[in-house]
């Protein structure tokens, strides 16, 4: 699968003051199954545009959900959920930051699941920890086929 999104973003960058940034990426997303465990992988390339300023940066995440006393994520069916995504910016061709989170999350439905956990983010000269909660909804765009 694979997929571009336009995207305008403010963000803080220094305590004092904001700095506008308005990305554009392109993303390749690869979903595959090891045993129970669901992988994704996501490789995207971002163009990024600040008032005075042109960035290039690179992104790789990985993504693994476990699930926990059942076969898959389904409905009241809880999983382990972890991913890594790695940084770099392509411009100075250096390490630009890392992001490492751990969660337990649970099935609302065949679509939606929500999971909470906690990411460590370590940055060039920073690193800092962030509780998350995260909503997913994967919209149904496939014809459901009917149970006999």
């Amino acid at each position: 699968m694979t997929s571009g999104i336009y995207n305008l973003i403010s963000s803080i960058v220094i305590i004092d003051f904001w700095v506008k940034e308005t990305n554009i990426y392109q993303q390749y997303l690869y979903r595959n199954k090891i045993g129970l465990n669901a992988l994704t992988h996501r490789i995207r390339l971002e163009e990024r545009f600040f008032p005075s300023e042109f960035g290039l940066r690179a992104r790789y995440f990985i993504s693994v959900q476990k699930p926990l006393g059942s076969k898959n994520i389904a409905k009241g069916n809880t999983y382990l959920s972890a991913y890594n995504e790695l940084f770099v910016d392509l411009k100075e061709a250096k390490f630009d930051r890392n992001r490492l989170y751990a969660g337990l999350g649970i099935g609302i439905n065949e679509s939606i699941r929500v999971e909470t956990g906690y990411m460590i983010q370590a940055q060039k000269n920073i690193t800092r920890g962030q509780l998350q909660l995260i909503f997913v909804n994967n919209l149904p765009f496939k014809k459901q086929q009917k149970k006999i």
